[in-house]
């Protein structure tokens, strides 16, 4: 019987030590401080969600200029392409080519074609 008094005994301290009220602010004070970080990790995840929704997004505008690059690239690389951009580049004609350079308003022409 003496027994079971002793553990009813500290079975009582224990409760009453864990019921004590400066253990109920420390539990509070960790809850809140849990809480608060809690909070913040949710902003950083919020926050890196939306820095990932950005960058796939400038990732596939990349992969799309890449892909018009190497278009440009492979037309550049046949005859037709170094032509074009030999002509873009310089003011040139091929050899029994002449140039011609045409001055004057396109409203001057139009008149003069309506006027007969």
């Amino acid at each position: 019987m003496r027994e079971f008094q002793q553990k009813k005994n500290r079975r009582n301290k224990i409760s009453h030590w864990l019921f004590s009220p400066l253990v109920i602010v420390l539990l509070a004070i960790s809850v809140v401080l849990v809480a608060r970080s809690v909070w913040s990790l949710y902003g950083k995840e919020r926050d890196s969600a939306a820095e990932l929704a950005g960058a796939e997004a400038q990732n596939q505008t990349l992969i799309a200029n890449k892909m018009a690059l190497s278009q440009k690239i492979a037309h550049m690389n046949t005859p037709e392409g170094v032509d074009e951009a030999i002509r873009a580049t310089y003011n040139v004609a091929k050899s029994g080519e002449n140039l011609v350079i045409i001055e004057g308003s396109s409203t001057a022409s139009s008149g003069s074609a309506n006027g007969n």
